[in-house]
């Protein structure tokens, strides 16, 4: 039996529900969705990997690295790392949260090429002028920062340095979204490139050979923010017409009020956990920390690259009957879900093994958190995949109250788990609440696009992913050869039912043209 039924075996009526419209449009719909006039999907899933490969390039290089991070820098130092993004992002939520939400909307949403330079222009100095206000904010108070995040005031020059980051990272902003919205993914991911790898190049300087620490770190971050904005910004500004508008500003910060709002909460869904574990000790923070960079891969490679693909392009479905765009939203969920979930099983699978080789032995406790944080960012993916389809009717209290929801009920685990299971409390804390933000959005996006019988093939390849994920915790030799071995067995047999059971074979063959589409321009 499959995992639900599919919205392209038009000719199946009595094995699958149909949306609900006559099936001469639902031919054109499919017709259409598969023309090279409207590429729909192809289109996504290109940008999707154009993004993917900029990130997949930046972080093999640092997996390259990280033998000679975990052995220069303490579990401690990462810990540190990860309190300084804390405030930074504490900062930027009080000072500009929720503006750049607006930009991609309303720049791929404009009418004209006046219009939008001036929310392009809007967008830049106001993303700026909010950053600089939090990086005056930072350096002020840097010393009490400081104390209250580290119980000490010997880092204090740490967080002046992290807020120039804050400040020049500012820059590149707007120009990055203005690429994304206009839908210009092969020069956003060369410019993501060109940036890791001038980051990597100077971390690698400034911790392996100077042995500057976390301070290295922080250098190397901000000399490549800076060499990005020296490429991305004058470009931007020389364009003609470029100037701001008080009409448009107004705009862009009513649509982004209920995101400020809401990146509080979110705030408290990402990085709280991190706050509860340093009461312990930083070193839990650090293991937490590493944990959480590894199951972040999965949004850095995957979640994000399509998302930055997806919401322009169904902004550019607007003018569609709405039955087309649950069509092509139904389908986008599927490949997305399904592509996160045999990621997170695979790091999950393979999280033990590869921390024992990269790795010197005070990291290796790490791997017990990947599997539930994995799983956790497939999650995060799904209501974020919900949010788009919010943002499509520009009514974004939905989202607040999503993001709201989820925080109560993580700030309630919270001193329930911590104290009993420490960073793995933290962890299924955190899994819950974007689980419960997750359910609010999808319940809101349901009015706007319903997508429900591909939803539930959805859920079910998430359940079958977490059920091959459990074999991580079974009790087997630790030999690294012994666990590579069964969970590599483990892993393709989940990919072979996966793929038997969840796509149709004409979903099986449609992406397996896209495969060989990309192939053969090569």
């Amino acid at each position: 039996m499959r995992l639900g039924c599919s919205l392209n075996q038009s000719h199946r009526a009595a094995s699958c529900r149909r949306p609900r419209f006559e099936a001469a449009g639902y031919a054109q719909i499919v017709s259409e969705a598969n023309s090279p006039v409207q590429p729909g999907l192809r289109r996504v899933a290109r940008d999707s990997v154009v993004y993917g490969a900029g990130f997949f390039l930046g972080k093999i290089a640092s997996l390259l690295l990280l033998p000679l991070y975990t052995r220069l820098l303490t579990p401690s130092d990462y810990g540190v790392l990860q309190l300084l993004q804390i405030t930074s992002d504490v900062v930027d939520i009080v000072t500009a949260g929720g503006l750049t939400s607006s930009v991609v909307r309303f720049v791929a949403m404009a009418t004209d090429d006046g219009q939008r330079r001036s929310i392009i222009a809007t967008a830049f100095w106001s993303v700026v002028g909010t950053r600089l206000l939090g990086g005056v904010l930072i350096a002020i108070f840097a010393s009490s920062l400081s104390q209250l995040a580290f119980k000490t005031t010997e880092h204090t020059s740490l967080v002046r340095l992290s807020g120039l980051n804050f400040v020049v990272g500012a820059l590149s902003i707007v120009p990055l979204l203005e690429l994304q919205a206009s839908r210009r993914a092969r020069a956003h991911g060369v410019a993501s490139v060109l940036k890791l790898v001038f980051q990597l190049a100077l971390t690698a300087l400034f911790v392996v050979k100077f042995h500057w620490g976390v301070r290295g770190v922080l250098y190397s971050s901000l000399f490549a923010a800076a060499a990005q904005a020296v490429v991305l910004v004058p470009p931007l500004l020389r364009r003609p017409g470029m100037s701001a508008s008080l009409a448009e500003y107004r705009r862009l910060t009513q649509f982004g009020r209920s995101y400020q709002f809401a990146a509080v909460a979110a705030f408290i869904l990402s990085f709280s956990d991190r706050l509860v574990l340093s009461v312990r000790s930083t070193e839990e923070v650090g293991l937490y920390g590493l944990a959480s960079q590894v199951s972040l891969l999965l949004s850095s490679l995957i979640a994000e690259p399509f998302g930055r693909a997806w919401e322009p392009a169904l902004y550019s479905l607007r003018a569609y009957a709405r039955e087309r765009q649950s069509y092509e939203a139904g389908r986008g969920l599927l490949l997305l879900i399904a592509t996160m979930v045999v990621a997170a099983t695979a790091m999950s699978l393979f999280a033990q093994p590869g921390l024992q080789l990269m790795s010197s032995a005070p990291f290796w406790g790490a791997a017990r958190l990947v599997p539930v944080l994995a799983f956790a960012q497939v999650v995060r993916s799904w209501g974020d995949f919900s949010r788009t389809a919010i943002n499509l009717e520009g009514d974004t209290r939905p989202v607040m109250r999503a993001a709201w929801s989820g925080a109560a009920v993580t700030l309630v685990l919270f001193p329930l788990l911590v104290p009993v299971f420490g960073a793995g409390g933290a962890a299924a804390s955190s899994c819950v609440g974007l689980t419960v933000r997750t359910l609010v959005l999808r319940a809101f996006a349901r009015r706007i696009l319903p997508v429900s019988s591909t939803e539930r093939r959805a859920l079910g390849v998430l359940l079958v992913g977490v059920l091959a994920s459990s074999i991580a915790f079974t009790p087997i030799p630790e030999s690294i050869w012994w666990r590579t071995t069964l969970f590599t067995f483990a892993f393709a047999v989940f990919c072979a039912v996966l793929w038997r059971r969840a796509f149709v074979a004409s979903e099986r063959e449609l992406l397996l043209s896209m495969v060989r589409s990309r192939l053969l321009r090569r």
